[in-house]
């Protein structure tokens, strides 16, 4: 005859690590073993693999960028794009104080050698098109 299961109450705690929770719940979730046979194999109370899957688990949990239609996508993205523009404009009024407190010139103004080189050969080609 098969040994059966030992009762809850006389196991003994046992800890497992963070990585042998997270490769049972990816076993279950990838439907090479079922809580069921997972209970058994281990000699662990289904309750636990039940709790083991709703915290480590990703099944059925959504994503945040994936629960956004296109239209709060391009919202979200707008009010990017406005603070963005506002950092912008402080970070380039901070930029224009400093320069007049220490008479440096922090800001370019120009583009270096090399930039400037591939941009005239790209814009010359594009008008000879």
């Amino acid at each position: 005859m098969g040994q059966k299961n030992e009762p809850v109450a006389d196991r003994i705690n046992l800890q497992f690590t963070f990585s042998f929770k997270k490769r049972l719940v990816e076993e279950i979730e990838n439907g090479r073993l079922s809580k069921h046979h997972a209970s058994n194999k281990y000699n662990l109370d289904r309750s636990t693999i039940q709790r083991w899957c709703k915290r480590y688990g990703t099944f059925g949990k959504i994503s945040p960028y994936m629960a956004r239609t296109p239209e709060q996508e391009i919202k979200a993205l707008k009010a990017q794009i406005k603070e963005l523009e506002l950092q912008k404009e402080i970070f380039s009024v901070a930029m224009d104080m400093i320069e007049e407190e220490t008479g440096l010139q922090l800001k370019k103004k120009y583009l270096p050698d090399s930039l400037s080189n591939i941009n005239l050969v790209h814009i010359k080609k594009s008008q000879k098109a």
